[in-house]
């Protein structure tokens, strides 16, 4: 029994001797054979979907066709599929990067490359910062973005630009915002900047609150929110009390357009405060007199035009 066992344990250590190197162990070791370059993943669910039909699995030569069409097919070292997950093998990490940058085009609809394993979380820090950057022109060059965030002491990890998913698959049709995995950086960014010649919106976690001390609610005339969330009932512009809108309000607008000129003779000196006073009152009691001298013969106009008409017919 004893035999048996250290003959087991024996082949699992020639097992392992035998079995390849993983790329960390290929960097570390220094080996420069074909396969030393890091690979990049690509899913068939970003592609079909999470359940894909038979007839949407991929096969080796069409993926080899398509990215020839972006790089050397020589370039191409090995396409590995396991489990709806690709490997692809370069031959250098130019043309790794330009896989990565430009992505491929498969039966109709853009799909882009990943840089480490989807599918192992371990890779993923989870300490990264997912950055959005909305409002920027597809057009734009994202060179603009990257310039700005590294400038502003963000260390990129990746990027990529986001695709429209419908019915769980990935169109070809881009939303415009720009997805960004960065170090926690040290100061959080505004929501509203400016890169280049837009004004660009910016979220990620962490992002404190807009400071809302200074909104004034169009609804109840209080400060600290939006109508949109408004727990009070409406306040009157014209009179200030709650319970109506300003259309809803019974006050006469007049009384309130006296109060505003009070307020406003306020802040004219005091010394000329009484003689401007009378002389506006005087002016505007001219001005009303002469109003209902023109009234009145405008009436008088009007009923001798109807008796002369009444009389002609």
């Amino acid at each position: 029994m004893t035999k048996s066992l250290n003959f087991d344990s024996a082949n699992s250590t020639v097992n392992k001797e035998k079995m390849a190197e993983t790329y960390s162990k290929v960097v570390q070791n220094g080996n420069n054979n074909d396969m030393s370059v890091k690979p990049i993943f690509l899913l068939e669910s970003d592609m079909f979907g999470p359940k894909p039909s038979d007839k949407d699995f991929l096969l080796h030569h069409e993926l080899y066709k398509i990215i020839g069409q972006l790089i050397p097919s020589s370039h191409l070292r090995a396409l590995q599929r396991v489990r709806g997950m690709w490997r692809v093998y370069t031959q250098g990490e130019d043309d790794r990067s330009k896989l990565l940058i430009s992505g491929i085009v498969v039966r109709d609809r853009l799909v882009n490359f990943y840089s480490q394993n989807p599918r192992f979380q371990g890779s993923v820090n989870p300490d990264h910062v997912k950055i959005r950057v909305k409002d920027i022109p597809c057009s734009a060059d994202d060179g603009q973005i990257t310039y700005f965030l590294e400038n502003a002491g963000c260390k990129i990890h990746r990027y990529f630009r986001e695709r429209i998913r419908v019915d769980g698959l990935i169109t070809n049709c881009l939303s415009g915002d720009r997805i960004f995995y960065c170090e926690p950086m040290e100061h959080p960014f505004p929501r509203q900047v400016t890169i280049g010649n837009y004004r660009a919106t910016i979220l990620h976690k962490g992002q404190p609150t807009k400071n809302r001390d200074d909104i004034v609610c169009k609804k109840c005339l209080e400060k600290g929110h939006f109508i949109s969330n408004c727990p009070n009932d409406w306040t009157c512009n014209i009179c200030k009390k709650s319970g109506h809108k300003q259309s809803e309000c019974e006050e006469p607008f007049s009384d309130n357009n006296n109060e505003h000129n009070e307020n406003e003779s306020t802040n004219t000196d005091d010394d000329n405060t009484d003689s401007e006073t009378d002389d506006n009152n005087n002016d505007e009691a001219a001005h009303a007199q002469n109003m209902n001298l023109k009234l009145n013969k405008c009436r008088k106009c009007l009923t001798n035009n109807r008796r002369k008409r009444s009389l002609a017919i």
